[in-house]
């Protein structure tokens, strides 16, 4: 019952700032592709700045080169002015985000942002994502928000067979083809 999954590839830490390939990445892609699920894959940012934005997108780009990436390339970002990002304004975010998505778009992916309810009212500036798809998250029965989003994550306590643990649950509003 599962016709696609969006896979972490990685994260920058919330302190120093490195960034690290999920552990599970690898063997959470083959086991996704071999049992014929389409995959995406999201990276974790804590980026200052468009120039660890760019080496985010391209940390990407290197680990997802050789696998069959159909579902878009999200950018997840949610330590708002918080550890490593506290006094980084919102615009300078915003502008971080479109950086990411802009290049991984240059390279013959789908961009995704990532976002909730808080995100939506107090930080990002949708109107600049244009062109890009909206995955919103919100753990309820029916969302509060009712803007426009593509995808949308409703439960962190899901579970799948072949998975020990609980997994995030989403509905894509959007059919997603290959294009690369």
């Amino acid at each position: 019952g599962v016709d696609f999954a969006i896979i972490r590839v990685g994260y920058r830490g919330q302190s120093a700032g490195g960034i690290y390939e999920d552990r599970n990445f690898k063997s959470n892609m083959s086991g996704a592709i071999a049992n014929g699920i389409k995959v995406g894959v999201y990276f974790y940012s804590t980026a200052i700045n468009e120039k660890e934005a760019l080496e985010e997108a391209s940390f990407v780009l290197n680990l997802i080169k050789d696998y069959e990436v159909i579902y878009p390339v999200v950018y997840d970002f949610e330590m708002f002015n918080e550890n490593r990002t506290r006094g980084v304004s919102d615009g300078r975010i915003n502008n971080n985000a479109i950086k990411f998505l802009d290049y991984i778009r240059a390279h013959g992916y789908h961009g995704m942002l990532y976002t909730n309810l808080r995100g939506i009212e107090s930080h990002w500036y949708l109107d600049n994502f244009e062109g890009y798809r909206i995955w919103y998250a919100q753990y309820i029965d029916i969302p509060t928000y009712y803007g426009h989003y593509d995808m949308w994550q409703y439960t962190d306590s899901g579970r799948v067979d072949g998975i020990d643990v609980a997994v995030d649950l989403n509905h894509s509003y959007i059919a997603y083809e290959v294009v690369n």
